[in-house]
């Protein structure tokens, strides 16, 4: 009977340390996960600085066709982040009311 027990205790033990590995390899699964989709967002955030439509963008006042321009190429470029659930990327100026994302054009108020 106490043999029995000893056997109970130690399998209910090596169960739990099973358990706790299996969590903490999973959490460190998702952070490596989540930092390398932040780290391929900003990547793509950087490399927007030159695009010439981009550039024109931040250079003129609200010239609807850079401002179309811009919006096509977020939302092309964007489709390759499709496995990251619906990741979205939106720019706008500091002055103005327009934001534009990869999923549509809108004031900065529908937008948020």
């Amino acid at each position: 009977m106490i043999l029995t027990s000893y056997f109970v205790y130690q399998n209910n033990i090596n169960l739990k340390q099973q358990e706790i590995a299996f969590h903490t390899n999973s959490s460190e699964q998702i952070v490596k996960n989540l930092d390398q989709r932040i780290w391929s967002l900003n990547k793509y955030a950087d490399t927007l600085f030159f695009d010439d439509h981009f550039s024109d963008y931040i250079i003129t006042d609200k010239d609807y066709y850079i401002i179309t321009k811009v919006y096509d190429k977020l939302r092309a470029d964007m489709a390759v982040f499709t496995d990251m659930g619906g990741a979205r990327i939106a720019v706008s100026k500091v002055d103005d009311d327009l934001v534009i994302s990869n999923q549509s054009t809108r004031t900065l108020e529908m937008f948020f």
